[in-house]
């Protein structure tokens, strides 16, 4: 053997061991595959999934792609359409005629468990049926084949065989339904009604119907259907004779409340063919009367009385098809029992008030609480009902007042039984005085306050005053005090006082409240206003109180002093109660000044300064004289009226002056002898060279 040979045969040799040792695992296979034959409408895609599965690692790295395409008799391709790699890649096959290519298309998810592909022929056309298609796989050199897959056009289903439109049928009787359809591929049928699914198949279906009811009656639906479409038909059954069944939307519920002497009507509904009849029982006993039936109800009207009349009542319904019964309890139902208070809380005006829950409602929902407010009369002050919840609150109550709460539930029967509270507002307490304000002058006080009712919404109706003279304890009340003020008189000058208030509400008075005050301190009194009188020989005073003591303390008494040029003093000390004072023994015509003081308890005040005269004698001074009965004094002197020398003569005239009171007797006239000259008298000359002589006339010769 030559060198040449020995080498191809150790090549063929391994190749063989290569061959012999590929290959792939059990597990390594294709999941899905198409079905053999594949139905699509002209003018759709035709989809073509393979998932192939791989058994091990090995296998996932030996796989050396997968190709779809034209496939004859003995599984192989031999005219390719697309190739995916092994890392993925997709290749369609240039070579195809563009009408081909255009129209193929194809998704993959290749991983290392699984490759998922889908092949797709667009746009579905007749001459694609005559090809068949299929795919393989390749692993290290061996091939996994699926097909060859024919492709069909599909047909829409059709009817061929079927039951009657309507089928007449008695209760108790078996019904055999006929659906036969014909399409590509062959369609499903399915039986339905009142659009729940009763049967499936395919091709034919019969549905049976054994021992059909009332119930069973209707309209049946028949549908075949494929991806080409889907035909149907209605078959409706009508069950012509039955035996009664219930109407229970039109019958009386199986469980009816009521209550002694309240009317309650029971009824009975049925269908039936032929018509049925009625009768009504209770506790197997007949009920003849008290009941009116038609023809597919009954009605049972009565009053129960008892306890008795409660309980089951039956209905039975018949026909020649057979009986049904319908049975209703009547529950007998009771008022609500008594509620119960569960807080009470009273406040000055208001009263809030919860209660529990009934435990016991009489067989029937409370519907609300009734709630009454007496007063300590039982009179009624308020009234609440249709209360939903359980808590109320009674408000423009008045503070410190009993009341009589009753409560009451009610359900449909009517109201329970009441449940009694009694409780009282509380009582407000008593008004404060907050402040004292005083304002004193010298003999009063005007006393005001402020004061609180702590917003208890009570009025104040009074106040009560008391002032107390810290020096004689003397104490004065004032009572029934409306307004926050008083005015108090008849108070000593620097005095301290002790006043003390209280206010009253229509309960009680509260504490006092008390301060001090002290008076002012009064001045002396002011200048007094003096007027004066003249007369002859006195002079007339009268005077009043200063202007600056009109709210100043009493005058004790008045200082009254008069004098003249030439130092004439005269003092008078009157009582507080003069105001008046005739001063006598004065010199006539002349001038005066007096002064007057008044007296307080603070001394001398200021003096009152005064120019008076006495007035000359004449009849009309005289007159005041008299009628001021004033003392006899001398009289005035004469006023010479005319002077007449005539030789050695000389005549004198003057006027009659005031006689003080007294007759005037005698004047006195007498002459000084200025020079020496001759003088006819009888009189000589006195020690100091004046000549005298009385006369008894106005005139001297």
């Amino acid at each position: 053997m030559t060198p040449t040979r020995v080498a191809e045969t150790i090549m063929f040799c391994c190749l063989l061991l290569l061959k012999q040792s590929a290959g792939y695992s059990a597990g390594t296979e294709f999941k899905i595959t198409p079905p053999s034959k594949v139905y699509a409408t002209l003018g759709s895609d035709v989809h073509f999934r393979w998932k192939l599965s791989f058994g091990n690692d090995q296998d996932r790295k030996n796989f050396d792609g997968i190709v779809w395409g034209h496939m004859d008799e003995r599984k192989k391709i031999f005219n390719k359409y697309i190739s995916i790699s092994q890392q993925g890649n997709l290749h369609p096959n240039i070579g195809l005629p563009k009408s081909l290519l255009d129209r193929l298309t194809v998704s993959a998810n290749l991983t290392q468990t699984v490759c998922n592909v889908e092949f797709v022929l667009k746009n579905f056309i007749a001459d694609d049926t005559n090809t068949t298609y299929g795919c393989t796989a390749e692993i290290y050199g061996t091939f996994i084949r699926d097909g060859p897959i024919d492709l069909g056009i599909a047909v829409s289903p059709k009817i061929t065989r079927r039951s009657s439109t309507t089928v007449d049928v008695d209760e108790g009787n078996d019904l055999n339904l006929m659906c036969e359809a014909s399409g590509k591929p062959a369609p499903s049928i399915a039986w339905t009604k009142s659009g729940k699914t009763l049967q499936t198949g395919s091709g034919t279906n019969t549905l049976q119907l054994t021992n059909i009811q009332r119930s069973g009656g209707g309209n049946y639906v028949c549908t075949a259907k494929n991806m080409a479409g889907s035909a149907s038909f209605n078959v409706l059954v009508r069950i012509v004779r039955y035996r009664p069944f219930i109407n229970n939307t039109a019958s009386s519920p199986i469980m009816v409340k009521s209550w002694q002497n309240h009317a309650t009507t029971l009824k009975c509904a049925a269908n039936a063919n032929p018509a049925a009849t009625f009768a009504w029982y209770k506790d197997d006993r007949p009920i003849t009367s008290g009941f009116s039936s038609e023809y597919d109800a009954s009605t049972l009207t009565l009053m129960p009385n008892t306890t008795g009349d409660f309980g089951i009542y039956a209905c039975k319904v018949m026909n020649s098809q057979g009986t049904t019964w319908h049975n209703v309890t009547l529950e007998q139902l009771f008022p609500p029992s008594r509620p119960a208070f569960k807080v009470v809380t009273p406040e000055l005006w208001s009263i809030s008030v919860t209660w529990q829950g009934l435990q016991y409602d009489g067989g029937s929902p409370v519907l609300d609480y009734k709630l009454t407010l007496l007063d300590s009369n039982n009179i009624v002050q308020q009234n609440q009902s249709q209360i939903r919840g359980t808590n109320h609150t009674f408000f423009n109550l008045q503070q410190n007042r009993q009341y009589n709460i009753v409560l009451e539930a009610r359900n449909a029967i009517g109201y329970s039984k009441p449940s009694n509270n009694i409780t009282r507002t509380r009582k407000a307490d008593p008004p404060r005085v907050l402040s004292i304000t005083n304002a004193p002058s010298l003999q009063t006080v005007n006393i005001t306050w402020t004061s609180t009712n702590d917003n208890t919404g009570v009025p104040i109706l009074e106040y009560q005053t008391i002032l107390v003279d810290t020096v004689t304890k003397l104490q004065r009340n004032f009572d029934g005090i409306k307004d926050s003020s008083l005015y108090v008189t008849g108070l000593h000058h620097n005095r301290t006082y002790q006043v003390y208030v209280k206010a009253r509400n229509e309960n009680e008075y509260g504490r006092f409240e008390g301060n001090n005050f002290t008076t002012l301190e009064a001045d002396p009194p002011g200048p007094p206003m003096i007027k004066a009188q003249p007369l002859i020989l006195a002079i007339k005073l009268a005077w009043n109180s200063s202007l600056m003591d009109i709210h100043n303390i009493p005058i004790l008494e008045y200082r009254i002093t008069i004098t003249d040029s030439e130092g004439y003093l005269q003092e008078y000390i009157l009582a507080a109660a003069r105001s008046s004072l005739v001063i006598q023994n004065l010199q006539r015509n002349k001038t005066f000044i007096v002064k007057i003081q008044a007296r307080n308890e603070m001394g001398y005040g200021k003096t009152a300064n005064i120019t008076a005269s006495t007035s000359p004698a004449d009849e009309n001074s005289a007159k005041d004289l008299r009628d001021h009965k004033a003392s006899k004094g001398p009289p005035d002197a004469p006023k010479i009226a005319n002077v007449k020398v005539e030789g050695k003569t000389c005549t004198l005239q003057w006027t009659k002056p005031s006689d003080g009171q007294s007759p005037i007797e005698t004047y006195t006239v007498s002459v000084w002898m200025l020079s020496l000259c001759n003088v006819t008298s009888d009189h000589q000359p006195a020690d100091d060279g004046r000549l005298t002589r009385t006369v008894n006339h106005q005139q001297l010769h």
